[in-house]
């Protein structure tokens, strides 16, 4: 590998980290009228923000962006004692986080 290519496969990572965390804070909260929304989407995005930070490898994988986002709910539901919508596959927060999965992973 040249120098060159090493040096376009950074600049890759970085613009793929990017778009990530993009997409993290600015995709648009899937419920409204839950109780406990804004709290628990804020500390939801704030957890998951430092997951991805620390290893962004998971959330590039489909499937286990969508196990380690669902862990970070259920984690995130414990400490903000509020959740709204629900946990399962078909709530608000499962298909947001289905979302989340797909625009990150799509960039691989």
């Amino acid at each position: 590998m040249t120098g060159v290519e090493y040096h376009r496969i950074l600049i890759l990572e970085k613009e793929r980290r990017s778009k990530c965390v993009n997409y993290i804070l600015s995709l648009p909260s899937p419920c409204t009228g839950c109780p406990g929304n804004k709290k628990f989407h804020s500390a939801f995005r704030g957890r998951l923000l430092d997951n991805f930070r620390g290893d962004c490898r998971v959330f590039y994988d489909y499937g286990r962006c969508v196990v380690r986002c669902f862990e970070i709910a259920v984690e995130t539901a414990e400490v903000a004692t509020t959740l709204g919508c629900g946990m399962g596959r078909d709530s608000h927060l499962g298909e947001f986080i289905r979302t989340l999965a797909e625009k990150m992973s799509s960039h691989s």
